[in-house]
Order: C-alpha cells, then sequence, then structure tokens
C-alpha cells in the first residue's frame, strides 16, 4: 500500500487493516492517536466506520482523516457530516500527508520513529516542482523587462533577507512566541510574493495561519518545509545566474 510507505518514510507508527471491519475491530482494541482510513473500502467503508467509531465514547476526540480519489463538492460536506476532520485526495504526496499529521496529531512529530536507512538514502526533498512556481519571472520582467543584471541583484537580496528572516521565525517558533512569529512570517510571504516566489510565499502564509491558530507545533513544522524550499529556491537561482542576461531593457 503506497500510503503505508509513506507512513515508514515519515517514521510514523501505525497499524494497518485490510477493511472497515478490521479497523473497527482494532479500533476497539487499543488506544489510537488518529485515524487514517479510505472511504471505499470491502465491506464497511470509511463513512460507516466513522459513524460507528463517533457513535462511541472512545471515538469522541479521535481524529479521522479519508484517503478517497473523489474529488466532488459533496466529499467535503459528507465527511464533515459524519464528524471527519477532512479528507486527502488520492494520490497523496509525502509533503500533504506529513503535514496532515502535523495538523491532527502533533505530538506524533516528536515520535516519529527512526527511519531503515535503506528508505533514507538521500534526504527528504520537496517534489519537483515547475520553475513558475518557485519563481514567477513574469513578476519580475513587467518590472525590469527580463532577467537582466539588475532583476537578478534583486534576487539575491531577497534570497539573503530571507534566510535571515526565515533564522528569526524559527528561533521566535522555538521560544513560542506566536505573536512575533505571525510577524515574521506575514513580511517574509509578502516579500515573496513582490518578486514571484510563489512557493515560498505559499508556506510563509501558512505559517502565518498555523500561528494565528495558536499551532505553534504545526507553524515549527511548516519553517521545516519553508528551509527545504529555500533551498529550492538557492538552486533556481544559481541556474538563473548561470545563464546569459540581457543587458537592456528588453529581452
Amino acid at each position: 500500500m503506497v500510503v503505508s510507505k509513506m507512513l515508514d518514510r515519515l517514521g510514523i507508527v501505525y497499524d494497518l487493516a485490510d477493511d472497515g471491519a478490521q479497523a473497527l475491530a482494532m479500533f476497539r482494541s487499543r488506544h489510537y492517536g488518529m485515524v487514517l482510513t479510505d472511504f471505499h473500502m470491502p465491506g464497511m467503508d470509511g463513512v460507516t466506520l466513522t459513524r460507528i467509531i463517533r457513535a462511541g465514547r472512545a471515538g469522541a476526540g479521535v481524529p479521522i482523516v479519508a484517503l478517497t480519489a473523489d474529488v466532488m463538492p459533496e466529499t467535503a460536506a459528507l465527511c464533515a457530516s459524519v464528524g471527519m476532520q477532512g479528507y486527502l485526495t488520492k494520490p497523496v504526496s509525502l509533503d500533504v500527508l506529513d503535514d496532515a499529521i502535523a495538523q491532527h496529531l502533533p505530538r506524533a512529530l516528536e515520535l516519529r520513529q527512526p527511519v531503515d536507512e535503506v528508505s533514507t538514502a538521500a534526504p527528504e526533498r520537496p517534489a519537483p516542482q515547475p520553475a513558475s512556481q518557485i519563481l514567477d519571472t513574469a513578476v519580475l520582467g513587467e518590472i525590469f523587462g527580463g532577467l537582466d543584471d539588475e532583476a537578478m541583484a534583486l534576487l539575491n537580496d531577497f534570497r539573503a533577507t530571507t534566510e535571515s528572516r526565515l533564522s528569526g521565525l524559527q528561533a521566535t517558533l522555538a521560544d513560542g512566541d506566536a505573536e512575533q512569529g505571525r510577524g515574521h512570517a506575514h513580511t517574509a510571504r509578502g516579500t515573496a510574493r513582490s518578486v514571484g516566489a510563489n512557493a515560498l510565499a505559499e508556506v510563509f502564509g501558512a505559517i502565518d495561519d498555523a500561528l494565528s491558530e495558536q499551532d505553534m507545533a504545526l507553524a515549527r513544522h511548516l519553517a521545516e518545509r519553508a528551509v527545504k524550499q529555500l533551498e529550492v529556491f538557492r538552486e533556481l537561482l544559481s541556474e538563473l545566474q548561470a545563464r546569459p542576461r540581457p543587458t537592456g531593457g528588453t529581452e
């Protein structure tokens, strides 16, 4: 099962059920911090499983998240109506699954198990992204007429400033200062948007949102994602610097 391999990579301890009936029996036999269920399963589906769990006293506060290939608008309403916290659309990326666990079971982040060296031959990196998602060059292209030396200097300044701001953000998160952390994240998001660094803007915005909800664990997790995303930005910037650049106002 793909999701089980992903959980292995994330170092998450879990039990795997073959169907809804087995999942229910397992849930009743021990305590679980979170339930991740397929929407459609043989026999008892994820909706029925959730209804039964929620009907019992032990299932009142346990986060339940569905996995489904169904992207119909009614899916979200159905999940909410039976007491699910939400759903993840298949195919689920490693980062999306990691974020869901961080949001609904933050203590799992501190209880990760050592992952076998064979499955971690290389450090986890964000999934490959289109260059336009990392940096929308049209944003600065409208200002400078292309990525000339002046535009590249601005991007290098942005990189250095963001590195410093991210360090400050991590320090405030370590201190548990949500208000100051929001200030760092909000400013970083605005600066990233202004140069077209869309992926960085998105993750800084998510940190801002997490801190507005006082979810410090999720904010710290997302800050780790920002570090990885900034490294991706650095690599793209190095590639752009190696390309011939226009010397005038237009390409």
